[in-house]
């Protein structure tokens, strides 16, 4: 399953109605203030950024958007997502850059991040991700430091996107999990 968020500054009922025409969706579900959740069963055949630049040739209005894979959004309630999107300018968002935004600026968040993140990972997968961001994103140091084949921890590494949806290979990403677990 797959929640696009999409933020409106104004015009949202039109908006709304907009979002549910275009995906067949049943309705476009608000999360108050201009915020609203369109789900889909798989994803969007449409990138992001074209997504965002239909609705807005349809109304003059600015626009944030960003798509969450099911799994992903554990990591923060809808509110958080929100809050990001009404935050941040105009454009369209990876997961990762929404939970970067919020951990920089609501750092009350990291705790409650870091505990579902740990209900998801298993400790040497956090251990994995760390001795990546010390090695400066380079696996096979990573993998010596731990004593580990490099096949292993690129294994390592992928099932640790498969679960957050964070791209620890990132540096955007690796600075999420250094953000989590070392502050």
């Amino acid at each position: 399953m797959y929640s696009l968020y999409v933020y409106a500054s104004r015009q949202s009922n039109l908006i709304s109605s907009i979002m549910s025409e275009m995906w067949n969706a049943d309705q476009a579900t608000p999360l108050g203030e201009g915020v609203f959740r369109v789900c889909f069963e798989t994803p969007p055949e449409e990138p992001m950024e074209a997504m965002r630049e239909l609705i807005m040739s349809d109304v003059e209005v600015n626009l944030s958007i960003t798509l969450f894979a099911r799994r992903t959004q554990s990591l923060v309630p809808e509110a958080w997502i929100a809050t990001a999107l009404k935050h941040l300018p105009y454009d369209h968002y990876t997961p990762e850059r929404i939970y970067y935004y919020l951990l920089k600026h609501y750092p009350d968040i990291r705790q409650m991040m870091r505990e579902r993140c740990d209900d998801v990972l298993r400790r040497h997968l956090v251990e994995t991700v760390l001795a990546l961001a010390r090695s400066n994103l380079n696996v096979s140091e990573a993998a010596e430091k731990l004593f580990i084949h490099r096949n292993t921890m690129l294994y390592r590494l992928e099932r640790v996107k498969d679960r957050t949806g964070i791209d620890p290979q990132t540096f955007l990403g690796a600075s999420i999990f250094h953000l989590l677990y070392t502050l």
